[in-house]
C-alpha cells in the first residue's frame, strides 16, 4: 500500500464529468416521437382532458381557446374595435367562471365599466336594476387597475405577479402596448417587453391579452384595406406571442358607416 500522499483522492471532478455531461443532456432531450402518444391521446380523448375557455363567437370554438401561459396580441388601428372586442371577450370569460383583470391606460375604470355594462345589456341605456345586478355579478370575477397614461414595464410585471398570486386571476388585459413604451418607435423595447410578458405569463400560468396599434410608422393605406399580417412592417416589433387577432371594421359604400 502506498503512502497517503501518493494516493489519488477518491473525488470525481469536473474533468471526469465534462465528457459525459453534453452526451447525457442530449440523450434526455432527444426523445422518440412515439413517447408522446399516450399524452396526446389523453389530451384529445381522455376523460381528464383540459377544457379551455373560448371566445364568445361560436364559429371560433373549434379553432381557438385561451390556454394558461399564452399571450394573445390584438392588433388594429384606432377605431376598428380592438377594445370593444376585448370587452366582449372579457365578459365571456367571466361567464365561463374565469377571473380577469383589465389594465387600461387609455380609459378610466368607470368608463370601462360603463362600456361593459352596455355590452352586457345589449342596449345603449341599461336600467339601474341591471347596473346593480351586473356589479354584483362581476364580484370575484373582474378587477380593474386604476391608472391612466404611460406606465413603466416593471409596474406591469409586478401587477401580473400580484394578480396571479393574490387574486388568482386567469386572464389579464394590458391596454395597450404603446402605453408601456417611452417611445412608440422603440421596436427593440417592444420586443423585450413582449418577450418578458410571455415568459412571465408562462411562469404564472395566466393568459395575457395585449392590444397593439400597428399604425405607428406604417405606410399610409386606404380605410377599407385590411391590415397585413407582418406587424414588423407596420411599426410593431414583437416575437414570442402565441396568437394574433386583427379586428378590422370595413365601411359600407353608403353613408360611410362601419359594418
Amino acid at each position: 500500500m502506498g503512502s497517503v500522499s501518493s494516493m489519488r483522492p477518491n473525488v470525481i471532478g469536473a474533468d471526469e464529468l465534462r465528457e459525459y455531461l453534453g452526451e447525457t443532456e442530449l440523450k434526455q432531450r432527444v426523445v422518440p416521437a412515439s413517447a408522446y402518444v399516450a399524452e396526446v391521446a389523453e389530451r384529445l380523448w381522455g376523460a381528464n382532458r383540459p377544457q379551455y375557455p373560448v371566445l364568445p363567437w361560436s364559429k371560433t370554438h373549434h379553432t381557438f381557446a385561451f390556454r394558461p401561459g399564452e399571450v394573445s396580441l390584438w392588433a388594429g388601428i384606432n377605431g376598428h374595435g380592438k377594445s370593444m372586442m376585448l370587452g366582449q371577450a372579457v365578459l365571456s370569460l367571466c361567464a365561463q367562471d374565469q377571473r380577469c383583470c383589465v389594465a387600461s391606460f387609455e380609459m378610466d375604470p368607470w368608463r370601462q365599466m360603463e362600456r361593459l355594462l352596455r355590452q352586457s345589456a345589449g342596449c345603449e341605456q341599461p336600467t339601474a336594476e341591471w347596473l346593480d345586478a351586473f356589479g354584483q355579478w362581476t364580484d370575484g370575477k373582474l378587477w380593474f387597475y386604476d391608472q391612466t397614461g404611460t406606465v413603466r414595464p416593471a409596474m406591469i410585471f409586478a401587477l401580473i405577479r400580484y394578480c396571479a398570486e393574490k387574486l388568482k386571476v386567469h386572464h389579464i388585459v394590458i391596454d395597450s402596448l404603446m402605453k408601456c413604451m417611452r417611445a412608440e418607435d422603440d421596436m427593440n423595447a417592444q420586443k423585450e417587453f413582449v418577450d418578458e410578458l410571455c415568459a412571465l405569463a408562462g411562469r404564472c400560468l395566466l393568459a395575457g391579452l395585449l392590444p397593439v396599434r400597428p399604425e405607428v410608422a406604417r405606410p399610409a393605406r386606404q380605410p377599407d384595406q385590411e391590415p397585413g399580417r407582418d406587424l414588423g412592417r407596420q411599426g410593431v416589433r414583437t416575437q414570442g406571442h402565441d396568437d394574433l387577432h386583427q379586428p378590422h371594421a370595413s365601411r359600407t359604400e353608403r353613408g360611410g358607416r362601419r359594418r
